[in-house]
């Protein structure tokens, strides 16, 4: 291929590139060859339509962030610890970089600064696969890694903090004043979702499980890893069944259950041809086979009474 194409060929692909970066680095892979050819007229226009999509790209992006939940955003992005080489730079209100596990893993100091932040109640673990998996691949270390054993004293201290707190992370903060009992489709408290018909019903149902299955799948971690029993990751994609649910008005609003189109999905109702119901949570902590199990079992209770209760 000739520099001509091969310059022609670059600026088309940018013009197809899905994100600023990309875009970015094919423009500039492209210039380079500008440099060497001289100006060439009949590439301005493709050019000045890759300057257009980088500005159309940064400002759906800018569009995009201003829409996510800041804590969401945050912790997709690569932190800037490799820059500055401190500590603090691992976290962002709370929540780790999707980078940040690598550091701790890798360094003694971080892994026990990790281990202190956790303890200290300053990590955001609720629906955070990141910290859950940071926290319990740290543990295996320790146990695995005589250099690392005297920080399993910090890890008891974390467990501490969860047990102590265990309410609070599972998210029933949140329904401090509900009463079961009140559970009703019409209910005033449920109805706090700009929607129509029984999915805030649902989504609040779906609110309230994941609190059961947090607080099933936080305990049973915790009397896991206070007897120092060994834990394995494993890529399981497990669900709860729930009996035909009985009420018309509920049937055609099972499917995807988050609170708008900005959030990703929480749960999933899947109805079954047999008629029983499929039920699956996001992101449900760390992948460990006994913790999820835990997790789905304290929730299928609560979702058996309610079901129950509208049949």
């Amino acid at each position: 291929m000739t520099q001509e194409a091969q310059l022609a060929s670059d600026l088309t692909r940018a013009m197809q590139a899905s994100n600023v970066d990309a875009t970015i680095a094919l423009l500039e892979k492209a210039l380079d060859t500008f440099e060497q050819l001289g100006v060439q007229t009949k590439h301005q226009v493709l050019l000045e339509a890759v300057s257009n999509r980088i500005t159309m790209l940064l400002d759906r992006d800018m569009e995009a962030l201003a829409k996510a939940d800041i804590f969401s955003y945050n912790v997709q992005q690569a932190s800037v610890y490799p820059l500055t080489k401190s500590p603090d730079d691992l976290f962002n209100h709370g929540l780790l970089y999707q980078d940040s596990a690598d550091y701790i893993l890798a360094d003694k100091a971080l892994a026990r600064h990790f281990l202190v932040e956790f303890a200290q109640g300053k990590l955001s673990l609720n629906d955070n696969d990141v910290a859950l998996n940071c926290f319990i691949q740290l543990y295996q270390q320790c146990l695995q890694d005589s250099h690392y054993a005297d920080l399993l004293m910090l890890v008891d201290e974390a467990l501490n903090f969860i047990e102590s707190n265990l309410d609070d992370l599972a998210g029933f903060d949140e329904f401090e004043q509900f009463d079961v009992n009140d559970f009703s489709l019409h209910h005033k408290d449920l109805n706090f979702y700009d929607s129509v018909g029984p999915y805030p019903f649902l989504v609040t149902v779906s609110e309230i499980a994941r609190s059961y299955a947090m607080r099933g799948y936080y305990q049973t971690m915790v009397n896991y890893l206070r007897d120092r029993q060994a834990v394995n990751f494993e890529l399981v994609d497990t669900f709860i069944t729930l009996s035909p649910i009985e009420d018309e008005q509920l049937k055609p609003w099972l499917g995807e259950m988050r609170e708008s189109p900005e959030h990703e999905t929480r749960a999933l109702f899947s109805p079954q041809p047999n008629g029983f119901i499929e039920y699956r949570f996001n992101k449900l902590g760390a992948a460990i086979p006994e913790f999820r199990e835990a997790g789905h079992k304290s929730a299928k209770a609560f979702l058996d009474y309610v079901f129950q209760a509208k049949s």
